[in-house]
C-alpha cells in the first residue's frame, strides 16, 4: 500500500488521532497534574484521586529541586492520569479554584471594611450594626480606637488584626 493511500485512509478513520493531538493531550495532562502538584494537602485530599496518583503527587511535592526530576515526576503524572477519568478530575479542580477565589473576595472584602472603619470610626461603625445587629459594638469600637492610636504612633498593628479577626469570624462563618 502506498504511503498516499495509508494517510488517506487514516484520515478517514474516526478513531485516528494526530501524533500531534496524542502530543497536545499529554501535555495538558502533565499541566492539569503540575496543578495538582501545587495544592495544599487538604484540598488534595478533598479530591478523589487514584492511590497511585496521589503517591506521584505527593512525591513531586518533596522533590526540592525543581529541575530535571521534578520534569520527570511530572511526565509521570501525566503518564498515570492517562488511566483516569481527567474530566473528574478537572471539575473537581474548578470547585477547588472558584472556592479561592470566593476566598480571595471575601478577603478584600474584610480588607476594605476594616480600612474603612478604622478612617472612618462611629460613621462607618453605625451603617454596619445597621447590617449586622449580631456584631458587638463595644469591641468593635475599642479595637477600632486602638488600631486608629497604633496608626498614628506607628506601632505593630495589633488591634488592627484582632478587628479583621473579629470581622472574619462573625461576618463570613458559615
Amino acid at each position: 500500500m502506498s504511503k498516499s493511500k495509508k494517510t488517506q485512509s487514516a484520515e478517514h478513520d474516526d478513531n485516528f488521532i494526530s501524533k500531534s493531538q496524542r502530543k497536545r493531550d499529554v501535555e495538558k495532562l502533565q499541566k492539569l497534574g503540575q496543578e495538582l502538584v501545587g495544592l495544599s494537602p487538604q484540598q488534595l485530599s478533598a479530591l478523589k484521586l487514584d492511590e497511585q496518583l496521589m503517591e506521584a503527587i505527593t512525591l513531586a511535592q518533596k522533590i526540592k529541586n525543581k529541575h530535571e526530576a521534578f520534569r520527570r515526576q511530572l511526565q509521570y503524572i501525566g503518564k498515570v492520569m492517562r488511566q483516569v477519568d481527567a474530566t473528574e478530575i478537572e471539575q473537581q479542580l474548578s470547585h477547588i479554584r472558584q472556592e479561592s477565589l470566593e476566598s480571595k473576595n471575601q478577603q478584600h472584602q474584610l480588607e476594605q471594611l476594616r480600612r474603612e472603619l478604622i478612617e472612618q470610626g462611629d460613621a462607618r461603625l453605625q451603617p454596619l450594626l445597621n447590617e449586622h445587629p449580631h456584631l458587638d459594638r463595644q469591641v468593635l469600637r475599642q479595637w477600632i480606637r486602638q488600631a486608629q492610636k497604633e496608626a498614628q504612633s506607628n506601632k505593630t498593628p495589633k488591634a488592627s488584626r484582632a478587628l479583621f479577626t473579629y470581622l472574619r469570624d462573625h461576618l463570613f462563618s458559615s
